[in-house]
């Protein structure tokens, strides 16, 4: 599955265009408000930081918008596991991630950032659906 995903993006970038499927979908269990809302990811590459390799650079839609995101908002978010051991190759949902956000605002991503270009801004989920993404965050806002 891991390596299908990873087709050059650029092929991707029009396909996004033309379809609405996604490699999988960003929820929280854990947060309300903006973390709440389920994000169509699309994998744009494997990017490395430091030693590890296991971190994934996304495209999001919706954008993250307001507060500390700015206008005209985010769309590019870097993910890696949350559980020690696991990896993006056999992916079972839901699974824990780590979400940080690019602090540099680079146009070309390179494939090794440093640890102080990324911000963790969430915990977060994977989903296979946006439903399964919609139904965690409803869980998480009842009392």
């Amino acid at each position: 599955m891991f390596t299908e995903l990873m087709r050059p993006f650029r092929k991707r970038k029009k396909e996004l265009r033309e379809s609405t499927e996604a490699d999988f979908y960003l929820g929280s269990s854990d947060y309300v408000g903006e973390w709440a809302t389920p994000r169509a990811c699309w994998i744009e590459k494997k990017i490395r930081v430091n030693a590890s390799s296991e971190y994934l650079l996304l495209e999001v839609f919706p954008l993250l918008v307001g507060g500390q995101w700015g206008s005209p908002g985010v769309s590019r978010l870097v993910i890696s596991p949350h559980e020690k051991g696991t990896t993006f190759e056999r992916i079972k949902y839901p699974f824990p991630v780590y979400v940080y956000s690019v602090s540099s605002n680079l146009e070309h991503m390179p494939d090794v950032l440093q640890p102080e270009q990324l911000e963790m801004v969430a915990w977060g989920e994977l989903y296979k659906s946006p439903e399964a993404a919609l139904k965690a965050a409803r869980r998480a806002q009842q009392p």
